[in-house]
Parts: C-alpha cells; structure tokens; sequence
C-alpha cells in the first residue's frame, strides 16, 4: 500500500511549455479521486490519454479513489452542510404549510 500525502504536500507539478489548462484539470481532478472516464469527458481527453498524463504526474489514483484525501473530505463536508442546510428549509416550509 503507497504512502498518502496530503495535497498541501503534493510535489510541484511540472511545468512544461506545452502545458495545457486541461492538463491541470486531470490533475486536480485525479486527486479528487475522479474516475478516468469522468476526467476524459471534462477534459476532451480519450481516457488513454488521461492515464499517461496520471502517470506522467506521478499520481497513483487508488490513493484517491474512495474519498479518503484531504480535498474529498472537504468536498464530503460541504455537500453535507449544504444538505442539512437543505433539509431544515424543506422541513421548516413544510411545517408552515401544514399550520396554514
């Protein structure tokens, strides 16, 4: 099993003059544990070519892929603020409703 590292210490991508804006987006969406084929259809890439450039970057994706890195569980919590946020609208809009 690899070592985790957290995104705050991931190492420096590196910078090539043909480095294209959807290279960064396969990236950061490989450590949000993205599968290949969701990041190819984001970023017009096949999903051959997102693997090289996964491999190029040197991000191993099972260290991502069930939401266990820092950036997944900041994901995780928000989705879960919003969706409690959410609920206590729907219930509170409900509860009006029925004393109406």
């Amino acid at each position: 099993m690899s070592k985790k590292i957290p995104l705050s210490r991931q190492p420096p991508l590196y910078v090539s003059p043909r480095l294209r804006k959807e290279d960064l987006m396969v990236r950061d969406m490989a450590l949000a544990g993205f599968p290949y084929k969701t990041i190819a259809r984001h970023t017009g890439y096949t999903e051959g070519q997102v693997g090289y450039r996964i491999k190029l970057l040197g991000i191993s994706p099972m260290d991502y892929r069930h939401g266990e890195n820092e950036l997944s569980r900041k994901v995780i919590a928000f989705i879960k603020e919003d969706s409690r946020k959410y609920f206590d609208t729907l219930v509170s809009q409900i509860k009006r409703y029925l004393k109406d």
